[in-house]
């Protein structure tokens, strides 16, 4: 766990996912997906979202004790709603990143294609 973490940050858990090996790439493209006119900056910290399917949210600094990711740890950064995987990251998308149970590329791949066609069939 990074120290700035450790003091400030809300990611925390026993399973880590990691930032690199595919698993970044397919954030962005879901992130794409979800605000295609949106300018790049989004990139640096996540693009919030939600419908039926799923929800992004970017990392919060609010640190009000409401607050659902800062305050109750409600809130995940990135959550699947059909089988409830969830991932917190700290400040950037899956920086020191834990999910809610162990995944593999491939069905984190699945994840978010299911993400991506939950995202096209709404701007029908």
């Amino acid at each position: 766990m990074e120290l700035g973490n450790v003091l400030f940050g809300h990611s925390r858990g026993s399973i880590g996912i990691p930032r690199g090996k595919g698993f970044e790439d397919e954030l962005i493209r879901l992130f794409e997906a979800c605000d295609p006119q949106r300018d790049k900056s989004w990139r640096e910290y996540g693009v919030p979202f939600e419908n039926e399917i799923f929800e992004v949210h970017p990392y919060c600094w609010c640190e009000e004790e409401t607050c659902p990711q800062c305050g109750t740890g409600e809130q995940f950064n990135f959550f699947y709603k059909p089988t409830r995987f969830g991932i917190r990251w700290y400040k950037y998308p899956l920086r020191d990143a834990y999910a809610t149970e162990k995944i593999t590329l491939r069905k984190f791949c699945q994840i978010i294609n299911d993400c991506i066609n939950s995202v096209k069939a709404g701007q029908k």
